[in-house]
């Protein structure tokens, strides 16, 4: 198995997780700290396995703002005491899907690059 591989599959995973924390539903995860850290350490593990992705993989999915996915990490982990968890809730929730789709069609084109 490949290094891509492993962290495509990481971040499946933490996609995964995030998906079940936000459907508990925005109320209770804005009026719940444990959730809320759970969301952003989830958040900040997917996004540190997407920095650990080859330069060539990513090329091939050029619609997702893969710089955007390593600044948002670095802001999770450093300005952790200003988390705005309304606003890490609406990038999740609009962004996910399409970050799903694009990791799952990466690991199934894997073998062609």
């Amino acid at each position: 198995m490949n290094r891509d591989t492993v962290y495509l599959q990481h971040i499946q995973e933490m996609i995964g997780h995030l998906q079940r924390l936000m459907a508990l539903g925005k109320p209770s995860l804005l009026n719940d700290l444990d959730l809320q850290m759970a969301m952003a350490h989830y958040t900040q593990l997917m996004a540190q396995s997407v920095m650990r992705l080859s330069d060539t993989l990513l090329q091939t999915q050029p619609e997702i703002n893969w710089a955007g996915i390593r600044g948002f990490r670095n802001r999770i982990v450093h300005e952790y005491m200003g988390f705005d968890f309304e606003l890490i809730w609406t990038i999740l929730d609009k962004e996910l899907p399409t970050l799903q789709k694009a990791i799952a069609t990466m690991l199934i084109g894997l073998d062609d690059i």
